[in-house]
């Protein structure tokens, strides 16, 4: 769930009615299944298909999701622009037939909204930047410039943009107009999803070899293997969590290295809590030099330690917390001097520090930026 979802989620506890839009993606289907099996590719591209054709979906009487049709050629400038026209059309009609009057408008894409939210006198949009999308890897050139348009006419269009990075807010301002909109709004954490007083037993986890050096999120080409393998060649127990997209075979011959397919949600601190340690394990890119990974809070909210690649916004916000490495032998480093670091004290300060920034805290900024704009 990326961290608009959370702030929604936020919302609905707070008895705000959610219209939730699914987005038109980005980057091509192949770059989406990657090296996932036929058959889940099928299950995949079914799920979707139906997602669409039902089109709306009423979870209760406070939240609707809509999905809106479009043509999946999304790499293709022309088409682009018929969807964007089409997508307008469904909403409004769905509106229309709803008779939903938004409160306030909350994106997250670089879809073209822009549009449909003029269409609409005096209602807030805030845009919540947790990447920018023109940065993003493995897309062409003529996406990136034209996504870099888009972006620049949402920030430039949107009453508050908040930006998951200082890097990120930098480079918002250098796109727009009014830099006093841009707010660094740093991504957030369920607190107490994470961190309860009961878990679920998984068994599959709670015989292994400890310690275990811990993963969860899609396995992409974006992840640094290197660091892997020396993890797995130093016999740690290595659990990475989520859907191979990439070709990780070379870790199969390692039977220190389990692989588990992603979790829901709802169930992931299940497994996490097993950990004995979390790691953030990418290759140096642009989009890395821009992110602040959610999943950063999410460990701290669990209390384990973190080893990390150089981040700009980690190393600013949370040095105190997290151990850096910037390749993979001084990363297995890093592992062995925060697990003998690791004390009841280091656990509550990493709790402490997640709590403080609890989504629920999050939304009440937003609506004091909201009320003052």
């Amino acid at each position: 769930m990326y961290g608009v979802g959370n702030l929604v989620n936020e919302m609905y506890k707070k008895n705000y009615p959610v219209l939730w839009i699914n987005p038109m993606p980005h980057r091509s289907l192949k770059l989406s299944i990657g090296n996932l099996s036929k058959n889940k590719i099928g299950k995949r591209v079914l799920a979707k298909i139906k997602q669409h054709l039902l089109m709306l979906r009423i979870v209760n009487d406070r939240f609707l999701v809509l999905s809106p049709i479009y043509i999946p050629l999304i790499d293709n400038r022309w088409i682009v622009k018929l969807n964007s026209r089409l997508i307008f059309l469904q909403i409004k009609f769905m509106m229309m037939i709803l008779r939903i009057k938004p409160l306030v408008f909350i994106t997250a894409t670089a879809n073209d909204v822009s549009k449909l939210i003029s269409s609409f006198e005096k209602i807030p949009w805030v845009h919540n930047a947790g990447d920018l999308f023109h940065d993003l890897r493995n897309i062409t050139h003529e996406s990136r410039t034209r996504i870099y348009e888009i972006e620049k006419r949402i920030f430039n269009s949107a009453d508050v943009v908040l930006a998951a990075s200082n890097k990120i807010a930098m480079k918002i301002e250098s796109m727009v107009n009014d830099k006093e909109k841009v707010i660094t709004f740093p991504h957030g954490v369920d607190f107490n999803h994470f961190c309860k007083d009961f878990y679920h037993e998984i068994p599959l986890l709670q015989d292994l070899p400890k310690p275990i050096i811990g993963y969860f999120g899609s396995l992409t080409g974006a992840n640094d293997q290197d660091i892997l393998v020396e993890i797995a060649e130093e016999g740690f127990t290595l659990v990475l969590i989520g859907d191979q997209l990439y070709d990780y075979s070379r870790l199969y011959q390692y039977r220190n290295v389990h692989f588990f397919p992603a979790v829901d949600y709802r169930v992931l601190p299940d497994y996490a809590r097993y950990f004995d340690l979390g790691i953030l394990n990418w290759k140096k890119a642009e989009w890395i030099e821009n992110c602040n990974p959610k999943k950063t809070y999410e460990y701290l909210a669990l209390g384990l330690p973190i080893v990390s690649v150089p981040i700009p916004q980690l190393q600013s916000e949370l040095e105190d917390l997290i151990y850096f490495a910037s390749n993979p032998k001084d990363f297995l480093s890093q592992i062995r001097k925060a697990l003998e670091e690791n004390s009841p004290i280091l656990i509550q300060r990493r709790k402490l520090r997640a709590q403080s920034v609890d989504w629920s805290l999050k939304l009440r900024v937003i609506e004091e930026l909201i009320n003052a704009r």
